[in-house]
């Protein structure tokens, strides 16, 4: 039981740790491509000279929740019909992006929309590790509940009366999350579905908004990290989004980028050095590609919408987020 239990929690951290520096590294172990990437790249050569009017969401997983159905109705209401297109990926970077940018606009989308963030554009040196802005430490019993649906999550509590049966699910877990399967697959016990038509991932149906209390004692656990962002002329990331807009303005693409949401944890935790930081490279991209790069960093932090402290939750009531980048996209295209 306690060398069960030990494992678990060695597992869990270590995930946990791979996870909040690249979560694509944790499939690179397996040696295998993420499936969302997988079934993306499958999508977009297939539909290579398309000529329908086409939408693409492009970022990381803070862009998941971007609800494609909603945004599309929402823009019919202003006589503008596009097929719109999620494109989350897990860690994604400008760097990551850039990879895949030739094969996405030959798809001949007429508007990209890009959600960035301050971590998009991190390098590897540590500027702040911050555990939590709460203080004092939250309450121990809201703490271990916390910490058991972490760790145990997917799993049947009656694992407590079979070890061996629970060592066995989590080593096959690890296993499954690296499957090509790309639709309707299982991580665990929880399984994975496509959100909404022209999601081109998988969610778990776990994924829902948590109260307050729950965020908070979570964002404790999980911790965030600030690392520094490298000058402006010279960080990889910086030249590699500059790129990926200057391709898609050659070939005729509208680009509409906006800053993604955090919860208001995350927001607390972040050094005021990081948001000077940001801010001015935000200044320098407007600047330099004349365009307007729309802000939703704090517009939701009080709102009980998210799922952890720097994701809203894939849920129906989480739809304001959708909403209001409808509005943007009419905005620009208008």
């Amino acid at each position: 039981m306690v060398l069960s239990f030990s494992i678990l929690i060695i597992v869990d951290v270590s995930y946990q740790h791979i996870i909040q520096n690249d979560p694509n590294d944790f499939v690179k172990i397996l040696d295998v491509e993420p499936p969302e990437k997988i079934l993306q790249t499958k999508f977009l050569s297939e539909h290579i000279g398309s000529n329908k009017n086409k939408i693409f969401l492009i970022g990381s997983s803070q862009i998941k929740p971007l609800n494609t159905t909603h945004i599309q109705e929402q823009l019919s209401k202003n006589n503008q019909y596009f097929e719109v297109y999620n494109f989350g990926l897990a860690a994604d970077t400008p760097q990551e992006r850039l990879k895949s940018i030739d094969l996405l606009i030959s798809s001949n989308p007429k508007i990209v929309v890009y959600g960035i963030a301050y971590r998009a554009f991190m390098d590897q040196t540590r500027l702040v590790e911050s555990v939590s802005p709460i203080s004092p430490l939250p309450n121990p019993q809201d703490f271990f509940n916390v910490i058991s649906a972490k760790i145990f999550s997917g799993y049947d509590l009656e694992f407590i009366d079979n070890p061996k049966l629970v060592t066995l699910n989590i080593l096959k877990s690890l296993k499954n999350y690296g499957s090509k399967s790309v639709e309707g697959k299982t991580i665990g016990d929880n399984l994975l579905l496509r959100p909404y038509p022209n999601a081109l991932f998988n969610v778990s149906l776990k994924d829902i908004p948590k109260n307050d209390v729950d965020l908070r004692n979570l964002f404790f656990v999980e911790g965030v990290t600030f690392n520094k962002i490298s000058d402006y002329d010279k960080n990889p990331n910086v030249i590699a989004f500059k790129e990926i807009i200057t391709k898609l303005e050659q070939n005729n693409i509208e680009i509409i980028i906006f800053i993604t949401p955090q919860s208001k944890y995350y927001l607390d935790a972040m050094p005021n050095s990081a948001k000077i930081t940001f801010e001015t490279m935000i200044q320098n991209i407007e600047k330099d590609h004349k365009l307007k790069i729309h802000s939703l960093l704090d517009k939701y932090k009080d709102m009980n919408i998210w799922y952890n402290a720097q994701h809203i939750a894939i849920f129906n009531n989480t739809q304001i987020y959708s909403t209001d980048i409808s509005k943007i996209i009419n905005e620009e295209h208008t």
